[in-house]
C-alpha cells in the first residue's frame, strides 16, 4: 500500500483485512512527515507490527533541497508520527536543487 500516511483507520483496516493474516501479506509505504489528512494512524490498533521492519530513505528526488529545508523549519517539534516508527524531522538529502529566483522576478 503506497501513500499509507494519507489513509484513515477504517480504510487501512479494510486493506489489512483484504491482505490476509500472513506476516508478509502487507507492505506499507509512506512518509508520516507528509501526512496531510486526518489523524495519525495507530498501526498497533490494527494489529500491524512494524517493529524492526522499517526503512528510512537517505535520499529523496521529488523535492528540491530548498523546499525540504523550508519544510523542516516550518514543521512543529512533534509531528505525530505513527507509533513504533520514530518521529524524525531529519529530511532525506535531496538529490536536486531548485533554480534561483530573485524577488519580484
Amino acid at each position: 500500500m503506497d501513500e499509507t500516511q494519507d489513509l484513515d483507520v477504517q480504510r487501512l483496516a479494510l486493506i489489512r483485512l483484504l491482505a490476509g493474516k500472513g506476516r508478509d501479506s502487507l507492505t506499507l509505504l509512506g512518509d508520516m512527515n507528509q501526512r496531510i489528512y486526518g489523524e495519525p494512524l495507530d498501526l498497533e490498533e490494527l494489529h500491524i507490527s512494524v517493529e524492526g521492519r522499517t526503512l528510512s530513505l537517505a535520499a529523496g528526488y521529488r523535492t528540491t533541497r530548498e523546499i525540504a529545508e523550508l519544510g523542516q523549519r516550518l514543521l512543529p517539534a512533534e509531528t505525530g508520527a505513527v507509533p513504533d516508527i520514530a518521529p524524525t524531522l531529519d529530511a532525506p538529502a535531496s538529490g536536486v536543487s531548485g533554480p534561483l529566483r530573485r524577488a519580484g522576478a
